[in-house]
């Protein structure tokens, strides 16, 4: 199988070594089938601290081959926001944010990179916003990897969502910034 893996690793603050069970590898579950794509990346993002998980993204990059010799070849993305569990060094959680087939290289984002979600408070339980470098999309989720609530965005982004004084800020790649404000979490008077 030639289907990529992304991985976390959970390490010892002292020596840098892996912690029992780590690195946790994550699989793409609509991967293209075996053969069907000449190669493959993947890309993650920085971690987040959500409650007692730890919450990040990844993407999946599929260069598909072509239907006959000749013919422009798709490159299929996918996204991912997963939560692990650090203790168990298990996958609690993954919900896909993104998906979308590039016609060139030029729609693939640069870098290598994925944009890391934020967690914050609620009244309740805390929650992580995410946002998709291939979707113009926000998305906020629950420790149980429901979703809560979305918006649409001027374009997919490759910066963090930040959340600061009761405001979801979201910065595009088109450089227009967008900003939400918090039902349940307010700025201070």
């Amino acid at each position: 199988d030639t289907r990529p893996l992304a991985s976390w690793m959970y390490a010892d603050a002292t020596t840098g070594q892996a912690l029992s069970g780590f690195p946790v590898a994550v699989s793409d579950a609509g991967a293209p089938a075996a053969g069907s794509f000449g190669s493959s990346r993947s890309a993650v993002s920085s971690p987040s601290l959500m409650g007692n998980l730890v919450v990040f993204v990844t993407r999946f990059e599929y260069d598909m081959n072509p239907p006959t010799y000749g013919a422009p070849s798709v490159h299929t993305l996918r996204e991912y926001v997963v939560a692990v569990d650090p203790k168990a060094a298990s996958v609690v959680w993954q919900q896909e944010i993104g998906h979308r087939d590039a016609p060139t290289t030029n729609d693939i984002p640069e870098l290598n990179v994925s944009p890391t979600p934020v967690s914050f408070a609620t009244a309740s339980t805390p929650v992580v916003a995410v946002a998709s470098s291939i979707v113009p999309v926000v998305q906020v989720y629950d420790l149980g990897g429901k979703q809560l609530w979305s918006a649409s965005l001027s374009a997919p982004t490759r910066s963090s969502p930040v959340f600061a004084n009761g405001l979801l800020v979201v910065a595009t790649d088109m450089g227009v910034v967008h900003a939400f404000q918090a039902d349940a979490n307010h700025a201070p008077l």
